[in-house]
Order: C-alpha cells, then sequence, then structure tokens
C-alpha cells in the first residue's frame, strides 16, 4: 500500500500495466474511508484518472497492476504549479530537479519526466502561456503506441509539466499484436479555442496496407483539458500511401486554413485542402516539419 497527501489537487492520473493474462486491480482509498476501485479487465494497460473530492490523505492498493508512473492534477492555478509526480513505490512526493540534474540527462533541450519522448507537435500562443505538445510513450523508454504529453512556459525558456492531454483509443490497450494511438499533427488557435489536429493510427505491428490511419480534431478553450475528438478525415485519399499522417494546419495572411496531409504511393507529399478536411475555405499549401525550440530543464517544475 501507498499513501499521499492531495493538496489542492483534483484527480490522480495512474499509468498503469496489468502483469499476466488475468484481471488486475487499483483501489484509491480517500479521507473518509470511501474506495473507488479500477479493474483493467481486458486492457493490457491504461491511463487511469481517479477523483479527489476532498483534501486529504489518501491510499492506493492494487494487485496484478505495475504502477509506471504517477501524478496529480487538476485544482487551481494549475498552469502555474504544474502537476506533481508520485513515486509509484511510495507515493512521496519525486523532486523534479534531483531527476534533471544528472550527467546523463539532456541539459539543453525540453525532455519529459521520465521515458520515451519524439516528435514535438502544436506549439503555439494561447492565452498567456506557449504550449509545446509532444509525443510520448509514457510506459518505457522504446517507441510504442503514443501519447501526447504537454507542456507550457511563458518565455520559452522554463517549463511547467502539464498533465497529458491526449491517449491511444482502446484497439490498442487490448491487443499487443496491433500498435497505435495518437500520432503527430499540429495546433491553431482561433479566438478563444486552441484546436488539435492529429492523426489516429491503428495497424499490425509492421506497416502495410493493413494499416488505417484518419485524421482527427480537438478542441480546447482552457489551455489544459481537450473536449471529444471529432473525426475529421476517416479514409485515405486516392493514390495515397498508409502513410496518410501528421495534419499540419496554418492560417495564411490570406486568411485561409492550408493543410498538408499524406504522402502517396509513389513517396512523394500529397497535399490536401482545408475545404476536404473539415469543410472549410483552404488551398492546397505543403509545410515542412517543425521542431521545439531548445529550452534548460533546469526551468522545467
Amino acid at each position: 500500500m501507498l499513501e499521499f497527501d492531495s493538496g489542492e489537487y483534483e484527480s490522480i492520473c495512474i499509468f498503469a500495466e496489468k502483469s499476466d493474462d488475468r484481471d488486475g486491480w487499483i483501489c484509491l482509498e480517500g479521507p473518509g474511508g470511501k474506495e473507488q476501485q479500477v479493474h483493467m479487465n481486458d486492457d493490457w494497460y491504461r491511463l487511469v484518472q481517479l477523483a479527489l473530492p476532498q483534501n486529504g490523505t489518501y491510499r492506493i492498493r492494487h494487485k496484478g497492476v505495475g504502477l509506471i508512473q504517477m501524478y496529480l492534477s487538476g485544482g487551481p492555478d494549475l498552469m502555474e504549479r504544474g502537476i506533481r509526480f508520485l513515486d509509484p513505490d511510495s507515493g512521496d512526493e519525486m523532486e523534479l530537479g534531483k531527476w534533471y540534474d544528472t550527467p546523463v540527462r539532456e541539459q539543453y533541450h525540453f525532455n519529459p519526466f521520465m521515458n520515451w519522448v519524439n516528435d514535438p507537435n502544436g506549439l503555439c500562443w494561447f492565452k498567456g502561456y506557449y504550449h509545446l505538445f509532444y509525443q510520448s510513450n509514457p510506459f518505457g523508454q522504446e517507441w510504442n503506441d503514443m501519447y501526447w504529453g504537454h507542456a507550457v512556459s511563458r518565455d520559452l525558456l522554463h517549463w511547467t509539466h502539464m498533465p497529458y492531454v491526449l491517449e491511444p483509443q482502446p484497439g490498442p490497450w487490448r491487443d499487443k499484436e496491433h500498435k497505435g494511438g495518437d500520432f503527430s499533427g499540429s495546433a491553431q488557435v482561433e479566438g478563444e479555442q486552441m484546436h488539435l489536429y492529429l492523426t489516429r493510427h491503428h495497424g499490425p505491428q509492421e506497416d502495410g496496407e493493413e494499416t488505417r490511419e484518419w485524421q482527427t480534431e480537438a478542441v480546447c478553450r482552457d489551455g489544459i483539458h481537450v473536449e471529444k475528438e471529432r473525426p475529421c478525415i476517416t479514409e485515405r485519399p486516392e493514390g495515397a500511401s498508409f502513410d496518410f499522417r501528421d495534419p499540419k494546419v496554418q492560417r495564411a495572411e490570406s486568411g485561409s486554413l492550408k493543410v498538408l496531409s499524406y504522402r502517396s504511393t509513389s513517396r512523394e507529399s500529397g497535399p490536401l485542402s482545408v475545404r476536404t478536411f473539415l469543410n472549410w475555405m483552404g488551398n492546397m499549401w505543403p509545410q515542412a516539419h517543425g521542431c521545439a525550440t531548445a529550452m534548460r530543464p533546469a526551468g522545467i517544475r
């Protein structure tokens, strides 16, 4: 059993992985003794989110499930405080300075608290902060089913960890023969909304004609939470390969929105207009993949 104090946070997020093919479970006991229990059932792994309805000490019991990462989230001023990582063995707060200030840790570019990271996605300015999203596998140090991590900054130098915003669809959770999740994309700010565009992927471990990729949009209004995704393009265009992914959307000076969405079977980039993408007025416009601005982990919290 492990225990932790919630402080002003309102939820706990746990990256949990089942030990074998039997059912595993996680039980959260609150200050008043009330319990919340989650069963993994057919899921080999998943992000478990549990509410912390009142301040106080909580206890976690689990069986047949490994706790890979845990963090506290929600509550007031989250953009300034950031999430709080907890030791999955004891429940103690993990001091980020000790994790980042090591000879083997990257000391210039942004990197997540732990485990795999690849493509930066959706770098934008929204409601007083720069937002950086990134491809992540929270469960290990190799590429696997993809999540979108999230960090914010006011100066592109000091970064604050935020809750993960997107996770794989249930299919890959339950089938080790297939892979998938939230592949790369971009962000476009329109007034009081931030629109995230991304590729959903599902297919065998070796990509091929069975691989399915489709484009989706998720809207964020507060800079932290995203609403339910909606599909934009569910079938790849004629002549497109299974690499139908990584939409890059940007508003041009003319006011139109433009996007690049796929690679043809001849291995050339194929642009799609946003009229096709979301029934908006758009023009065909190829854009190269972007990269994140350099950052010092010493400023991460």
